[in-house]
């Protein structure tokens, strides 16, 4: 077989392992947006069981207020407050329509946080040792790595990782499965919306102790 020919196959084969760790990963972000669509969506029915229990929703779809005969509601009901719920999402949509494409999606993330994984205010201000801080910058230095230098066993290699595949930085007492590394991309957006609780955080406790 002639040279370039072998150089040829070489080559395919590299390109074909390459688009096999592109879909294998493609295929680990498609799980994990499932698993959080699923998440979120048990989230909204709870939420909108939560409205209806203080006697603000129903107020909103019927008129009635507090007062009004709280009942079950019906498949039209829980319909009219889904739309409701729609149309605020869409007025915040609106809002921050003048921002760029990452801007949005780093604040789409924040929100993500703390609607689907549960990071209410309240919990971010037990974090007083910059924890937030820490984890947002162990997904820059990670989105700052090669491809190469990212993958698990390079990363212990270059001694970047802990035993459990966290960063040497993660905070103390955080759980591993809360490491979750996907693209450069992705990862920069994670850091971008923790820094965001992270100085929300900062922003409360100067104002808590300001009195």
């Amino acid at each position: 077989m002639a040279r370039t020919d072998q150089q040829t196959i070489r080559a395919l084969k590299r390109e074909i392992k390459k688009k096999d760790r592109e879909i294998k990963k493609k295929d680990q972000e498609t799980e994990e947006m499932d698993q959080e669509i699923g998440a979120f969506q048990d989230r909204v029915r709870g939420r909108l069981l939560q409205a209806v229990d203080e006697n603000d929703l129903r107020g909103e779809i019927d008129g009635t207020g507090s007062d009004g005969d709280w009942t079950d509601l019906t498949e039209c009901e829980v319909r009219q407050g889904i739309d409701i719920l729609t149309e605020e999402i869409d007025q915040l949509r609106l809002q921050c329509s003048h921002l760029t494409i990452a801007s949005r999606d780093v604040m789409g993330e924040r929100a993500r946080q703390v609607a689907i994984e549960g990071w209410a205010p309240d919990q971010d201000d037990r974090y007083i040792d910059r924890e937030l801080a820490k984890v947002a910058s162990c997904y820059v230095q990670w989105a700052s790595l090669s491809d190469r230098d990212r993958r698990p066993d390079m990363a212990k290699i270059n001694g970047r990782t802990d035993g459990d595949g966290t960063p040497c930085s993660w905070p103390m007492g955080w759980s591993h499965h809360w490491w979750k590394p996907t693209t450069h991309r992705r990862d920069l957006i994670k850091a971008g919306a923790l820094i965001l609780a992270e100085i929300e955080r900062l922003d409360r406790a100067a104002a808590k102790a300001g009195g």
